[in-house]
């Protein structure tokens, strides 16, 4: 019964924004078709700030696999979720800038080391609140034209709904999550902020949906969104369609399928007071 008034509230959902995207044609708000799950390859060095998280080994057993997204945000610093850093000790772990192909050893590529990674102090296992971390490197980065920061949205200022945004990653393009293997190229997809509202009922019966959280996803068709090994990587929008500002950090979405419209990727949101807070007293520190 929950479902079916969930998918009775997202029908009139729909109908709302097929209004906004009517009369935005004059906004500078371009929607294109989006094609990570439902996504398309990136093109080297379009999304100079994001980043891989590898780790080396599990229980002995050799890996040196992407687990996690990130993304840059000065020279020393990477921003991912909380839940990227809460299994493994930080030195069996590696940061990768300005990968594009991550089976191929690209010249463009740099690898750190981790010095720390910190998870927010109110991040919580079971229900995802305040999913943010933040890792330092061991040595600093170097800008190129394949590895550069991106501004955080300033804290105290929650997007409205339907922004257009880009979110990034390798992990399954595949919707049951588990199919293997991973992508080797980037991949990107395009989605626009939900009504926090709509997303908190959306999930009522299965987990919370708090104010450190945003959500966003493609409602016009399933198959689009964030997926495993998604996890920690970038939600870039732009408000004013022009200018990138990171807002979310990917933290959960349904159990499975991945990308459904009428249950949107739920990201940690960087504006939020405790969350940015926190990002900014962690970048801070050297």
């Amino acid at each position: 019964m929950m479902r079916l008034q969930i998918l009775a509230e997202f029908s009139c959902f729909l109908l709302t924004i097929g209004f906004v995207f009517q009369g935005a044609s004059g906004t500078g708000l371009v929607i294109g078709n989006p094609l990570i799950v439902g996504g398309d390859n990136a093109t080297v060095g379009e999304f100079p700030y994001q980043v891989s998280i590898k780790v080396w080994e599990v229980n002995n057993i050799s890996l040196n696999m992407h687990f996690c997204g990130g993304f840059i945000v000065d020279e020393l610093h990477v921003v991912t979720a909380a839940h990227c850093l809460r299994d493994f000790p930080v030195t069996l772990m590696e940061v990768v800038a300005g990968a594009s192909n991550m089976k191929v050893n690209e010249s463009t590529q740099q690898y750190r080391d981790l010095r720390r990674g910190v998870m927010h102090p109110l991040y919580n296992r079971t229900t995802s609140s305040h999913d943010a971390g933040v890792i330092t490197l061991a040595e600093p980065l170097e800008w190129t034209e394949w590895v550069q920061p991106i501004p955080l949205r300033p804290v105290g200022t929650p997007l409205p709904e339907m922004i257009r945004c880009v979110n990034t990653g390798w992990g399954s393009s595949h919707p049951d999550g588990i199919s293997f293997p991973l992508p080797d190229v980037l991949q990107k997809v395009e989605l626009v902020t939900y009504p926090w509202e709509f997303c908190r009922q959306a999930y009522q019966d299965d987990k919370n949906v708090d104010e450190s959280m945003m959500c966003a996803g493609w409602p016009f068709e399933d198959g689009h969104g964030a997926c495993s090994g998604d996890s920690g990587g970038p939600l870039v929008c732009f408000e004013d369609g022009v200018t990138p500002q990171l807002a979310g950090i990917v933290s959960w979405g349904p159990v499975l399928p991945c990308g459904l419209a009428a249950f949107p990727g739920v990201f940690a949101d960087v504006s939020h007071p405790t969350v940015g807070a926190f990002l900014a007293e962690e970048i801070a520190r050297p």
